[in-house]
């Protein structure tokens, strides 16, 4: 730079200025300057663009109208750093926001720490990662931006419910698994011995609820964990509490294993050869265990399970427990569309086919080969399948199964039609949603008036000196924390609310595994889909109101 030039700082120490005779024409230029600060004594300073170029033009100017007075005009400016805080939507973190100086002062702890508290960030605050920021700072050029997460909240840690554990396996689960022989093939007829206990055996164990771990944001409002919810156990028929250990039951008489909605029983197992007109209608308060078949026209009934080693063919079965049919169930329809054959089950209700019967339960229903023209109704799932999903044959009838229905093939090539129906439950869920929303209303509302009330109160030093208004000024903060508190969890139960809905038809929905078929038609909700041609495999779900087909995403 010329030796007429001159640069010199600002009164305020802040602007670095560049002072030239105004008959200094073209002699200076934007590059030249840009060059001399890049390595001056004051290179860490900000160059001023838009200053030097408006410089440079007051300099033409003033050469043009022969003005001979002195031109001084900034060039660059010193800048102290920028520090700024983020803190996230739900008040659970907080990051530092720097940008590096340029010549001036840099950011220190003390400088960090001020801010954090006018921001009110006093929990979870990291030294480390205040004093890593900071270093990094020294580190780099000016005017660098970085990022560095300084606090971060603890979320609760919500209490597990209360759980009961079987511990040992149910008729319907030992049906399902027939004897794998030694050279890899599998007896469909040996199920292994039968399932029974013996007195004192252990049969169930109760898992305590827990009750969690408060949290807390940034801000130090406390979020209190929701204590698990408990659960009772309640020894049925032919068990007890275990003396030594309340949270176990153990048998007390011989039998079957018959789960409750509490607990555990041991029913008198009575045994029988099959069901014919010599045998008579069975009605019997406990499990029933028929090693061949159930005639047609005969009624079995049974508080507990009811396990069936054949057929049942025409008949009416009654369970309070499980119903499996290791071999089929055989049904005709009667003139008015009336299916002779019925099963009507507290528990599942499982078979090796089922063909022109009507099958009710309030858990699953599992076919593992065919399911023809039958009418089945569970608030559970449908399953037409193996264990490896090779073979399953869903078609005809009406299938409504709130949970999801799943078959390897679904309809038939001939085009009969097949209704089945789920996702129903959505409305429930969405039912749940309004009082939470409204709740959060209310509390809003609440805080807003209690806002006010605070507002209206007189300043703190007036408070301070005023022992019944420091009483009140306290009892309001209180409940605004409570209030805080409150509006935290509903909002939580809300969120939640509101993703099982959004995720609802990923779990409620139909599959088939290898084939839809013609005719098959769908309603999952209120959306309504009829199959006009045949698909490899799908999985329908519905999606906005309307059925929609995904190809890609199957899922086992």
């Amino acid at each position: 730079m010329q030796a007429d030039a001159q640069v010199h700082l600002s009164q305020n120490q802040q602007d670095l200025l560049l002072s030239i005779a105004a008959d200094n024409h073209n002699d200076i230029s934007a590059e030249q300057i840009l060059q001399w600060l890049s390595t001056s004594p004051y290179k860490s300073f900000k160059p001023n663009i838009q200053s030097i170029e408006d410089g440079l033009h007051s300099r033409d100017l003033s050469f043009n109208m022969a003005n001979t007075n002195p031109l001084s005009f900034c060039i660059a400016n010193k800048l102290d750093a920028q520090c700024d805080f983020t803190i996230s939507a739900d008040k659970m973190s907080a990051m530092l926001d720097i940008i590096t100086p340029y010549g001036g002062s840099g950011v220190d702890i003390k400088s960090i720490l001020t801010g954090l508290k006018q921001r009110q960030i006093f929990m979870g605050i990291s030294k480390l990662n205040i004093d890593k920021a900071i270093a990094q700072c020294q580190r780099l050029p000016s005017g660098s931006s970085i990022s560095v997460q300084i606090a971060r909240g603890k979320a609760p840690i919500h209490g597990q419910d209360a759980y009961l554990q079987r511990l040992l396996p149910l008729v319907r689960e030992r049906l399902a698994q027939p004897r794998l022989n030694p050279d890899g093939s599998v007896d469909m007829r040996d199920l292994g011995e039968l399932s029974s206990v013996t007195p004192g055996q252990l049969l169930m164990r109760k898992h305590p609820a827990t009750f969690g771990e408060n949290g807390y944001n940034i801000h130090g409002v406390t979020l209190y964990a929701k204590q698990g919810k408990d659960c009772a156990m309640i020894p049925g028929t032919g068990t007890e509490l275990d003396p030594r250990n309340p949270l176990q039951i153990l048998a007390t008489q011989a039998g079957q294993l018959v789960e409750t909605p509490n607990g555990i029983q041991v029913d008198n197992v009575l045994m029988l050869n099959g069901v014919d007109i010599a045998q008579g209608h069975v009605d019997f308060h406990g499990s029933l265990l028929i090693k061949g078949d159930v005639q047609e026209g005969m009624k079995v009934k049974a508080t507990g399970n009811i396990s069936i080693l054949g057929f049942v063919e025409n008949a009416l079965i009654e369970a309070g427990g499980d119903i499996c049919v290791h071999k089929g169930i055989v049904g005709r329809q009667e003139r008015g569309q009336k299916l002779m054959t019925q099963l009507r089950a507290g528990g599942s209700i499982s078979a090796q086919f089922a063909q022109y019967a009507a099958l009710e339960c309030m858990q699953d229903i599992m076919i593992a080969s065919q399911l023809l023209h039958s009418h089945c109704r569970t608030p559970g799932c449908v399953y037409v399948h193996d264990k490896h999903k090779y073979k399953g044959e869903l078609v005809g009838g009406v299938i409504e199964a709130n949970r999801g229905i799943f078959a390897v093939n679904i309809g038939a090539s001939a085009g009969s039609i097949t209704r089945l129906s789920c996702g129903q439950g959505i409305n429930q869920l969405r039912l749940q949603l309004k009082p939470i929303e409204t709740q959060i209303q209310e509390i809003v509302l609440r805080q807003l008036a209690l806002n006010n009330q605070i507002k209206r109160l007189p300043t703190k030093e007036a408070c301070l000196a005023n022992p019944n208004l420091l009483s009140k000024l306290k009892k309001m903060q209180q409940n605004r924390q409570q209030l805080a508190t409150e509006l935290l969890l509903a909002e939580q139960a809300a969120v939640n609310l509101q993703l099982q809905i959004e995720q609802y038809f990923e779990h409620h929905r139909v599959q088939a595994y290898k084939r839809l078929h013609v005719n098959a038609e769908i309603t999952i909700d209120k959306a309504t889909h009829r199959a006009i041609c045949e698909h490899g495999p799908s999985v329908l779900r519905c999606v906005d109101g309307k059925i929609s087909f995904d190809y890609q995403g199957l899922t086992n």
